[in-house]
């Protein structure tokens, strides 16, 4: 089978599930990729079976040429955001090819997304077969799109769950011996991520509250410059996605503080590791992930106060109950894997 794969950003996580597709059912990627991003620059080993093009070498009738010469079995965009993929995923849906729309917004009712509801039929219908989508709050758009339900693939993201939990087992057996009091952060500074109400709600509890727990912030991003060094915050450059899990054997719990995240990658990441999981009410990975007082807990987006409440509640539980959080959130990982996402895009594939 050859995929015709029409992308925004890479990320290692997106990587993961495609190597494991060429890796169980042997097909060949043909991935179009926009530029790296400068805040985020992954690398990417080669992958057998996976060619990249770069997005901004093709218009959008180069890009049906592109198509043309791979003869691809399935079309899959991310999206309709670039107008040119939308063009080719029209072009092949005509061709009678499987042609799959892979979004993550979630439904909140706002005018434009209406506006795309009544369009749909004539616009979104005319250009895809299927919807893919991560979970529960992009399902609702998919159906307001008019997609039935047999054409809405579930479980669009996944972590690169094999690397993360093998970390899982030697930090338990760590956290037997001693519990790692630390925080940990990553993602971007910029203020929709709400790592500037994170840093402000550790400082406040930390004079407020008497604790051992110490707060790690890992990215890039305008807003690190303005974040002051603390005696128990500590601040790291981006790191590659492969040396994630070995901050994830020396942390204590997760943090997410992002005021809008249409799913939330890390909260999987994390969740294989093994970390207890904070969460903002905004993602929409919470509803696979996040269980109230179960593994983690929620805080509302925005809101440093509501943080720092939580930021309480993790400090003041024993280790005894942070280990039993680490197992349930590890649990909790399982649902969804590279592994589950190459069988939905073969499924499409052989036309079942």
């Amino acid at each position: 089978m050859k995929i015709f794969v029409l992308y925004s950003e890479l990320a290692g996580y997106t990587m993961a599930c495609m190597r494991r597709y060429a890796e169980v059912y042997g097909g060949e990627m043909h991935i179009v990729r926009w530029p790296v991003n400068p805040e985020a620059p992954f690398n990417f080993d080669g992958i057998p079976g996976v060619t990249y093009y770069e997005r901004n070498d093709y218009d959008a009738k180069g890009l049906i040429a592109l198509g043309e010469r791979i003869q691809p079995d399935v079309v899959y965009s991310a999206g309709w955001i670039d107008k040119a993929y939308l063009r080719v995923a029209r072009h092949f849906y005509r061709q009678g090819l499987p042609v799959i729309a892979a979004f993550d917004t979630q439904w909140k009712g706002l005018f434009k997304q209406k506006i795309a509801t009544v369009l749909s039929p004539f616009l979104f219908r005319r250009s895809f077969t299927h919807c893919w989508v991560p979970g529960l709050f992009q399902y609702e758009y998919a159906r307001r799109l008019g997609f039935p339900r047999e054409r809405i693939l579930t479980g669009m993201y996944s972590a690169d769950v094999k690397l993360f939990e093998a970390v899982y087992a030697p930090s338990q057996a760590q956290k037997e011996i001693a519990y790692p009091h630390r925080f940990i952060y990553v993602g971007r500074y910029l203020a929709l991520k709400g790592v500037r109400e994170l840093y402000h709600a550790f400082r406040e509890m930390s004079a407020e509250v008497e604790h051992d727990w110490e707060l790690v912030l890992i990215g890039n991003g305008p807003l690190k410059a303005e974040l002051a060094p603390q005696p128990n915050i500590v601040f790291r450059d981006f790191v590659q996605p492969t040396e994630l899990p070995q901050l994830a054997f020396a942390a204590g719990a997760f943090v997410l503080p992002s005021r809008t995240d249409a799913w939330g990658v890390v909260l999987h990441e994390f969740a294989a590791a093994g970390l207890p999981l904070i969460s903002t009410d905004a993602a929409g990975a919470i509803t696979a992930f996040v269980r109230e007082g179960y593994n983690g807990f929620l805080h509302r987006r925005g809101s440093k106060d509501s943080l720092k409440a939580v930021l309480k509640k993790v400090i003041a539980l024993s280790d005894p109950e942070l280990r039993t959080m680490s197992q349930r959130s590890h649990e909790l990982s399982k649902q969804i894997s590279p592994d589950t996402w190459a069988a939905t895009l073969h499924k499409v594939a052989v036309g079942e």
